[in-house]
């Protein structure tokens, strides 16, 4: 349950920042944000956190069907 609150809360954070990556790099297009190794590498982890917590989220959905299909 702790592992799953902060990978939650790490995709948050980082998508958060790219949304403000982005308006801030529409605004002004000579800062190159998106263009840059860093921000690749971030998108990698926002990427990878999003997937681990989608995992997570359908385990759980899994575990509680299954769970009051039991109780029937």
């Amino acid at each position: 349950m702790r592992f799953k609150n902060i990978v939650a809360h790490i995709s948050i954070i980082l998508s958060f920042v790219y949304i403000i990556l982005f308006v801030f790099d529409h605004v002004n297009r000579a800062m190159f944000f998106i263009d840059n190794d860093i921000t690749k590498v971030g998108l990698v982890v926002l990427c990878a956190c999003s997937v681990v917590n989608a995992i997570l989220v359908i385990k759980q959905l899994r575990a509680k069907a299954r769970q009051a299909q039991n109780d029937k």
